[in-house]
């Protein structure tokens, strides 16, 4: 075999025979075929090693390709050139390249999330692209009797914590606001109205939280009952449909922030549950108006709306 001439026995044989008695010769030859001995079978046992590593894996790659519906093919045999031109040698069998389908996996929720401030702070001379939507009673079958769908005013003189107008002018800190509208002194089904402060499309930087505040202040009341605001986030499901998110109790009841009225800013703060929530796509603060008479003239004003 490929190891039988790194037998040292017929030299070992020969030497006995001319010099028998040279015993420190023949000692010698003997102790050197040992040590060729030993490391053959080392190689032997690393050569073999490796084949059961190559037989492995070609098993494995046989499943493979059974897994992907294409078996290995038998080899060709090869022919040698009939006209003297190498490259008539070169006999290539059709290849069969069956594509593997890939099924492509959604995880949901899954961004490349922005670990900056997410706020709305209105703090750059203009309301930040957010509109206005109302004025909606949700008790009617039809529940907006008046459309309000404009962008959002901005006030270069309210600025959360201070007084209405006694922020500096020129600084370009200010708030986001609604003016009152008449149909707010008018009855309602559902006793309020409600009208909402919609951002913009949100991005990496919202997706994650579900810690949430917001600073609202409220100078359109009398001797009017309180006024409540609530923020509302517009998510994509796993599933990919849409929804409304907002905070509940244990209860599952919607839960309300209500605001002051001694011309003082109210700092709201929601936890909202974002389990099964694939995207936040925009949030609204909503404000709900008592329905029932009340004379209403002023602005509601908000500012610093903070995701964390």
């Amino acid at each position: 075999g490929l190891f039988e001439r790194f037998d040292l026995g017929e030299i070992s044989t020969a030497l006995k025979q001319r010099y028998p008695g040279d015993k420190r010769l023949i000692g010698l030859i003997d102790e050197k075929n040992r040590d060729i001995q030993e490391g053959v079978t080392q190689v032997q046992n690393v050569l073999s090693r490796y084949s059961r590593l190559a037989t492995l894996g070609s098993t494995a790659f046989a499943l493979a390709l059974a897994a992907c519906g294409s078996a290995p093919k038998e080899p060709q045999p090869y022919e040698p050139p009939k006209t003297g031109d190498r490259s008539e040698g070169l006999q290539l069998g059709e290849l069969d390249l069956n594509p593997i389908q890939i099924q492509k996996v959604k995880l949901c929720g899954l961004h490349v999330l922005d670990r900056g401030q997410a706020t709305f702070a209105f703090d750059g001379g203009d309301a930040q692209a957010f509109q206005l939507d109302g004025i909606y009673d949700d008790a009617l079958p039809n529940p907006r009797p008046v459309v309000v769908a404009a962008p959002a005013a901005w006030s270069d003189g309210t600025n959360a914590s201070t007084a209405e107008g006694t922020d500096p002018r020129g600084n370009l800190r200010g708030s986001a606001f609604f003016i009152a509208h008449p149909q707010l002194g008018q009855g309602a089904l559902s006793h309020y109205w409600r009208l909402g402060f919609v951002s913009p499309a949100l991005g990496n930087v919202w997706q994650g939280k579900g810690q949430y505040t917001f600073d609202v202040l409220d100078e359109i009341t009398f001797i009017n009952p309180p006024l409540y605001a609530q923020l509302v986030l517009q998510v994509r499901k796993c599933d990919g449909s849409l929804a409304y998110y907002r905070q509940v109790d244990g209860n599952r009841q919607p839960v309300f922030c209500q605001l002051a009225q001694n011309h003082a800013w109210t700092h709201c703060a929601a936890t909202i549950d974002l389990t099964g929530v694939d995207a936040v796509l925009a949030a609204e603060v909503r404000v709900f108006v008592p329905a029932g008479g009340y004379p209403y003239e002023g602005a509601v004003y908000l500012d610093n709306l903070h995701a964390q």
